[in-house]
């Protein structure tokens, strides 16, 4: 190889690594969603989107359920990667 097509590669290396570094996430609050502004988002009931994720149907959280409650985790990342929505609690 020669040195010109050497300078080219290491060219072609440094634009492709800027490239995956604009494939950032943006920044994320700690906690989870409200049920309420995920409801919101999709237009649905809030036992919709409960029965969505406990079935599996939404990839967006979780529940767990006890003798007295039932307790769903919305995680803001995964809302946000299904639906583009970005929460930002007020």
């Amino acid at each position: 190889m020669s040195e010109r097509e050497v300078q080219l590669c290491n060219e072609l290396v440094e634009r492709v690594s800027r490239a995956a570094e604009l494939k950032t996430y943006p920044e994320f609050p700690i906690g989870g969603v409200p049920v309420k502004v995920a409801a919101a988002v999709f237009g649905k009931s809030e036992t919709w989107v409960r029965e969505g994720i406990r079935h599996g149907i939404l990839p967006i959280g979780c529940v767990t359920e006890t003798e007295n409650r039932t307790n769903v985790y919305i995680s803001p990342k995964l809302l946000w990667e299904y639906t583009g929505y970005l929460y930002k609690p007020e």
